[in-house]
């Protein structure tokens, strides 16, 4: 009917709105059960910040992204992040990513994220939670993503991280794809137990108590609430009294991985610089490129003019050395003529005087026969007639010939 077909266009009209309007772009899709999502972007969020992330590998080694920091660091965001733009893939949608992400086939995307709890089936946070989890684990499988947002929590925080550790360590017996975002301690350290594991963190700027919105890999995460409650005002008595309480419960592990974090932020901090000094320097480099271009213009300029002014007065000189020519020729001259004649030549000799850097502009590479030739050194005009082995030439300048070396030799 006319009605389907226009709904249909209007599906793919709104499909290709939608990817237009949030920037997405076409993934490559693999029956393997992986994700690798690289500058994904929640779709329901402004201006969101991007992140990368990625889960399972194709053989079955690694499939569970334990992600923990900071409140409001941006856990929940990254986790939801990953299941919303994994569903809109297997719809067939655009997703808010780059295109070299990769989303692989999955039949099932199981999620137990906020608080279920219902007064009116009588469930508190707790319960709600294990039913949902208690139905997830029913039907999971090897092509199952799960996303899970602070397992374990609404009871005991030791009872509940036991358990936590307890079912994500039954998941991955079922080779589910799992994500999920906590603060327990035993549940960070699976990593270190199983290799199906893996660890990442938000970081989170402690002096402002701004997330930056970046997913590390490779490290868990501190909560720093503490910190955070001091930074917002909490009486600096209670806030003493429960780090000394939890520096007297904390093991090494969560020692060593505050120390590394620490290191890690300084590390940044100087690799910042360093990027910061290096794109200084790359400016200060195109600066002075663009100074010398404009000094070796200006020189060009310069010489040329030298140039153009020495060839005027050579000109000059060249006319008055074809009239002494002509009269030497022509007359009877007395000793006392030819000592004038030799100092008027003198004379034009030393004001005509070519400048090192014009001569570099304009001296002869390859002389030939026939060539004409200026040679400094005589001060004369002509034509190169013969050329010798030793670096000389014979030229022809007028009835007059006469040999010098090819360094003497300027273009006319």
């Amino acid at each position: 009917p006319i009605v389907d077909t226009i709904g249909t266009f209007d599906e793919l009209q709104a499909i290709s709105r939608y990817a237009k309007l949030t920037n997405s772009s076409r993934p490559k899709l693999v029956l393997k059960p992986v994700i690798k999502l690289i500058q994904a972007r929640h779709p329901f969020l402004k201006n969101p910040v991007p992140i990368d992330v990625e889960l399972g590998d194709g053989d079955e080694s690694f499939g569970g992204l334990i992600i923990s920091g900071p409140n409001t660091s941006g856990k929940t965001v990254s986790i939801k992040t990953l299941g919303l733009l994994t569903a809109m893939a297997l719809s067939g949608l655009f997703i808010p990513a780059s295109s070299e992400s990769v989303v692989g086939y999955f039949d099932k995307i199981l999620a137990d994220i906020g608080d279920p709890q219902s007064i009116e089936r009588d469930l508190s946070t707790f319960s709600a939670h294990i039913m949902k989890i208690n139905e997830i684990i029913k039907i999971a499988d090897y092509n199952t993503l799960i996303i899970l947002d602070e397992l374990g929590t609404g009871t005991d925080p030791r009872e509940g991280e036991a358990l936590a550790v307890a079912i994500l360590k039954f998941l991955s017996k079922r080779k589910s794809k799992i994500a999920v975002a906590t603060h327990y301690t035993l549940v960070k350290k699976l990593p270190l137990s199983s290799e199906y594991f893996k660890n990442a963190y938000m970081e989170f700027d402690e002096q402002t108590l701004k997330p930056m919105y970046k997913l590390v890999f490779g490290m868990p995460g501190s909560s720093n609430a503490i910190l955070i409650a001091s930074k917002l005002g909490l009486s600096e008595e209670i806030t003493q009294e429960a780090l000394k309480i939890m520096l007297e419960g904390i093991d090494v592990y969560e020692k060593f991985v505050i120390e590394i974090q620490k290191e890690k932020r300084e590390v940044q901090r100087l690799k910042d610089e360093i990027i910061e000094k290096m794109e200084e320097v790359e400016r200060l480099k195109k600066e002075y490129k663009l100074k010398l271009s404009e000094i070796e213009t200006r020189l060009e300029k310069i010489r040329k003019k030298e140039y153009d002014s020495l060839m005027s007065d050579i000109y000059e000189a060249k006319l008055l050395v074809s009239r002494i020519r002509e009269k030497l020729l022509s007359e009877k001259l007395t000793q006392k003529d030819l000592e004038e004649i030799n100092k008027e030549i003198s004379n034009i000799a030393s004001s005509v005087s070519i400048d090192d850097n014009v001569r570099d502009l304009i001296r002869v590479k390859s002389p030939k026969v026939g060539d004409k030739v200026f040679s400094n050194k005589f001060k004369q005009e002509g034509v190169i007639t013969r050329i010798f082995g030793d670096n000389r030439v014979e030229i022809l300048s007028g009835k007059l010939k006469f040999i010098t070396s090819i360094e003497d030799l300027f273009e006319v």
